[in-house]
């Protein structure tokens, strides 16, 4: 697992948020609504992390809406999960590319895509030094 950085799709603006800390990193900050719940919600920035912080409950199997705090444009893009079907929320990486997650609670679908494929070699390489087994 490795930690990424996330900005929105529409306005560019980065969603890290270095005050909230999940899993020894920034979190990512959104904004989350279901039914007339409106709140924030901070997740792990570590791919593969389920890990979050809420200000309200989402009960189980349900799905919430997620939105950019900054041009409040939501997030929702085309993939669909191959978890449950749902459209899948759509982020854009500071790297290139779009990291994907599924708004059920509950579910885990989550999909990363990179305009690169050498793009994950690098940030694997940032995040975990190399050792040499001869050492």
């Amino acid at each position: 697992m490795f930690a990424i950085d996330i900005k929105c799709p529409y306005c560019q603006r980065s969603l890290m948020n270095t005050t909230e800390v999940i899993d020894k990193h920034p979190s990512i900050q959104l904004e989350v609504v279901h039914e007339k719940h409106h709140g924030i919600i901070w997740l792990s920035s570590v791919y593969g992390s389920y890990n979050y912080k809420i200000t309200f409950n989402i009960p189980d199997g349900v799905t919430a809406k997620f939105f950019c705090p900054h041009c409040s444009e939501e997030l929702l893009g085309e993939l669909e999960c191959a978890e449950c079907g749902e459209k899948m929320v759509r982020l854009m990486l500071e790297a290139g590319g779009y990291v994907h997650f599924c708004p059920r609670k509950g579910c885990k679908g989550h999909y990363i895509e990179y305009n690169k494929s050498e793009t994950l070699i690098d940030e694997a390489y940032k995040h975990y030094p190399y050792i040499d087994s001869e050492e």
